[in-house]
């Protein structure tokens, strides 16, 4: 099959260049992702040290892609942080240069993933003075091939600028600069000329030169990552190559018999409102609950006839004024937190829900989160601002307090999915959080959620 470069850069949209259809279309692929920190950067939803950390799709581009569009499987976010029983085929770690990632791709052949996306990433040393196109490229060539020689479709994506302010090489006019234009315009025809996928994230992420640095919010304050909205216009890239290799997947049915989750159909009228003001009505076995005591909108819970028919919880911030900085939270859970008991001990499940914003006016952060008895989360899948995660705040400029603050359709509905998470007793529970911040002086903020379900999913260490 000829290469495939997707991400050329439209008039305020992101369109495809030379698409050239995989011969057969994939069903539900297992993926594999390889590359450095901003592989996996904010991804964490967590309490307590590190090494207790979920790692969840957050910010990741792969993971918006997914919640737009599930055509495929990530098993789990890293391969690290196995101490909750997670395991998986993906692997991404801070700052690990290109010969390290090399390590990994015997494992990678040897998993069952079918699609593998290389993000060889402007690691530590790797794109340095005095590296050259050759000392990067030779690697990732080596490695690119490996992969597609193994029967992977294959997928690598070029590098985009750190800002100038992280200085040194990377300061106007420095070494790593100039060998990132380098390497991008030797890896493209390489990249078509060998069958590799090609996607251009530099396009979507970085603004005209000389300096090409990321764009306005695109990147947080640390000067190397992306934050949540650069991710989503990455996803965009994404989500397109997905639909071109992968066969539309059977949406879910809650109503299957193979639902764990009691109260898919959310029926009756008789759940709580509660928390700071909270009005409205709540499905029965349902509460919804408002976080701030300081905003002056209004939080108001209502039921509704969502898009697939069954009953579905719609919650709406009205009201003049802006929301405070600290922000403004809601969530929405069963009342009583357990799964009715019908978890077995040492299974895996995963948890869906279908969420989707008819007005996405400040919206920080939307999680899925399964939690123990102890509401200590075990697995969440999440779309959160970069901060939430890792620690690092906006770059200084970005209008707001925290860096996601996009519109990704009005009226989207996406599907968050969880990582798989293992049974370890019968009393974990599932919450919807949303988090409002800087909403509109005008208008209002809606978030709309139904559909939620939770199934055995077999062992992800034995997936095929």
């Amino acid at each position: 099959m000829p290469g495939v470069r997707l991400g050329r850069q439209g008039v305020g949209r992101f369109v495809i260049g030379g698409i050239a259809p995989a011969p057969v279309l994939l069903v539900n692929p297992l993926v594999a992702i390889l590359g450095p920190s901003t592989t996996q950067m904010n991804s964490a939803y967590s309490t307590g040290s590190s090494t207790q950390k979920v790692y969840t799709k957050a910010n990741g581009p792969h993971f918006w892609a997914q919640a737009m569009s599930a055509r495929f499987r990530l098993p789990v976010w890293r391969a690290a942080y196995n101490s909750r029983g997670y395991v998986g085929y993906n692997y991404g770690y801070n700052s690990v240069p290109i010969a390290t990632q090399d390590d990994w791709i015997p494992t990678i052949i040897a998993s069952p993933a079918q699609i593998v996306v290389w993000n060889s990433g402007r690691g530590s040393g790797d794109v340095d003075s005095p590296k050259t196109v050759s000392d990067y490229c030779d690697p990732v060539k080596t490695g690119l091939l490996a992969l597609k020689a193994a029967g992977k479709i294959v997928v690598w994506e070029n590098l985009w600028m750190r800002h100038t302010s992280a200085g040194g090489d990377w300061a106007s006019g420095g070494w790593s600069r100039q060998l990132v234009l380098d390497i991008n315009a030797h890896m493209l025809p390489w990249c078509l000329a060998n069958g590799i996928y090609h996607i251009d994230v530099f396009s979507a992420v970085c603004d005209v030169g000389p300096d090409y640095n990321p764009k306005t919010n695109f990147v947080t304050d640390d000067f190397i990552h992306e934050t949540s909205t650069a991710a989503y216009q990455i996803a965009l890239l994404y989500d397109a190559f997905y639909n071109t290799v992968c066969a539309p997947v059977t949406p879910y049915d809650p109503a299957d018999g193979l639902n764990v989750f009691d109260y898919y159909a959310f029926p009756g009228t008789g759940g709580v409102a509660t928390g700071n003001g909270a009005t409205g009505t709540m499905p029965d076995n349902m509460t919804g609950t408002r976080s701030s005591a300081s905003c002056a909108k209004a939080v108001a819970f209502s039921i509704f006839t969502g898009p697939t028919g069954r009953p579905w919880v719609r919650a709406t911030l009205t009201g003049a004024g802006t929301v405070p900085a600290a922000g403004e939270g809601l969530s929405i859970r069963p009342t009583a937190t357990t799964i009715a008991n019908r978890l077995v001990i040492d299974n895996w499940y995963q948890a869906r829900a279908r969420v989707s914003f008819t007005d996405w006016n400040g919206w920080s952060s939307i999680r899925l989160v399964v939690e123990d008895g102890a509401a200590t989360p075990i697995g969440s899948c999440a779309l959160v601002a970069a901060e939430a995660a890792d620690g690092d705040a906006p770059i200084p400029g970005f209008t707001g307090t925290k860096p996601m603050a996009i519109r990704p359709g009005e009226g989207r509905t996406i599907t968050l999915i969880t990582p798989p998470f293992k049974a370890t007793n019968t009393t974990m529970g599932v919450r919807v959080i949303a988090t409002w911040v800087n909403a509109a002086i005008s208008g209002s903020a809606v978030l709309e959620t139904g559909d939620w379900d939770v199934r055995d999913c077999g062992d992800p260490a034995l997936w095929t």
